[in-house]
């Protein structure tokens, strides 16, 4: 019978584990980075938006008024408000609202040049409401909708939902701007 000491023991489970380890790692990185997956494409990132606390901060900021709502849909709340550049001294204004756990609506507003940056998603079978003269494009499926657009002087806007609302509570809310 052969003695082997507890020390002796240790060390040869532990390089055995090393040795294992090892082999694993060289393994693994063959199969998770296959060579030639990297390449030195330049990713360019959109322009970052800047927050700002109220919307009086953000109409000094953009130099011009800045539409909002005074009534919300049921339990949402402003989470966020900012703007970012599109041109020398014209600005796209975003404010975003959320209802927990996963309702979100943005509103974005902007320079009717600026058009294909505020209005992202527009549905080519919209359907038109006029509201207090105003004319407002809404994709519509099944009496509710997701997204509204409409131009009112020099500005467009847009309102996206990731909840469909009724006409109804899209009168309401669109009569609440301010």
């Amino acid at each position: 019978m052969i003695k082997v000491s507890q020390g002796s023991a240790l060390i040869l489970c532990l390089l055995f584990f090393i040795i294992l380890s090892w082999v694993g790692l060289i393994r693994a990185e063959d199969m998770i980075v296959p060579e030639g997956s990297f390449s030195q494409e330049t990713v360019a990132f959109p322009e970052a938006i800047t927050y700002v606390d109220t919307v009086k901060e953000l109409e000094n900021t953009v130099g011009s008024s800045v539409s909002t709502f005074n009534v919300l849909p049921e339990s949402f709340e402003r989470i966020s408000m900012g703007y970012k550049k599109v041109d020398e001294g014209s600005f796209l204004t975003r404010q975003t609202f959320i209802r927990y756990p996963n309702g979100k609506m943005t509103f974005e507003q902007g320079p009717k040049f600026a058009k294909k940056e505020v209005i992202s998603s527009q549905s080519t079978d919209m359907t038109e409401l006029v509201l207090n003269g105003q004319v407002f494009q809404m994709n519509m499926e099944q009496e509710k909708a997701d997204y509204v657009v409409w131009e009112n002087g020099a500005n467009v806007y847009a309102v996206s939902t990731n909840e469909s609302f009724s006409i109804e509570e899209w009168k309401i809310l669109l009569s609440s701007l301010q």
